[in-house]
């Protein structure tokens, strides 16, 4: 008895420390039309506060929501809901009628016909190769002339969430914020990968949207952020099995 009540201690010491426990992971069943990311507005959430005063907010335990998944750039507001016409616009892509962006900084992941529609994977630098801040994700269905947003890869911080998470913020900072609505968290012997969904409104069993954080075990800062507004199901439906880069 002695010695399983210290095994069960360790075993809770562990997932204290590290913070990171595992849960369940529901299907990803994908939507029957995904062309519903091309439209709409984006309904902005409340004006955060500026760093000056973030650290006098209060240390609230804030559940994630679709919030979390609007990017700010500067002053610029990005969102699976904004038109990818609007997009183009606010971040001065050179793009013409078939959202074809002409830049060297643009790059082809995936491309090809399902069934009778013809689709590309684009990946954009931004602003440039030689310097990116984020890494973002496109598809156009080429023979019916729609684009939408799939995926941001947050690369520095000078991008963050709209609630202000960004690269370098300590472990400690973002759980005592969120604390643990995460999905799951996956560990290795450098880091640990927290999931966080979004399932919107409608209840369904598989999530609408996913944010990525990947903290490094040594700094304890976060060094990834990756949003997914619809990589999974748009993967499926253009029966896509992998990525080139």
């Amino acid at each position: 008895m002695k010695n399983n009540a210290a095994i069960w201690v360790g075993l809770i010491c562990v997932f204290s420390l590290t913070g990171c426990s595992i849960k369940g992971v529901p299907d990803r069943i994908p939507p029957d039309d995904l062309m519903y990311t091309n439209t709409g507005e984006v309904n902005l959430p409340n004006e955060p506060a500026d760093d000056k005063t973030k650290e006098n907010l209060p240390q609230a335990i804030e559940t994630f929501s679709e919030d979390d998944f609007v990017i700010r750039y500067q002053d610029i507001l990005i969102s699976d809901k904004m038109p990818f016409d609007e997009l183009a616009r606010q971040l001065s892509f050179d793009i013409d009628e078939n959202y074809i962006i002409h830049s060297d900084n643009v790059n082809v992941r995936a491309g090809g016909w399902r069934g009778e529609t013809e689709y590309t994977w684009y990946q954009i630098h931004y602003p440039s190769k030689a310097y990116t801040a984020m890494l973002i994700d496109y598809v156009v269905i080429d023979t019916e002339q729609k684009a939408w947003l799939v995926m941001v890869r947050i690369m520095n911080n000078e991008v963050s969430t709209y609630r202000g998470m960004r690269i370098g913020d300590s472990e400690q900072e973002f759980l005592e914020r969120h604390g643990d609505s995460y999905e799951f968290c996956y560990e290795d012997s450098s880091g640990r990968l927290y999931q966080y969904s979004f399932y919107g409104d409608n209840a369904l069993s598989y999530p609408t949207k996913v944010i990525r954080i990947g903290v490094d075990k040594r700094t304890e800062e976060i060094y990834s952020l990756v949003i997914e507004y619809s990589k999974n199901e748009t993967m499926e439906m253009l029966d896509i099995p992998t990525l080139g880069y």
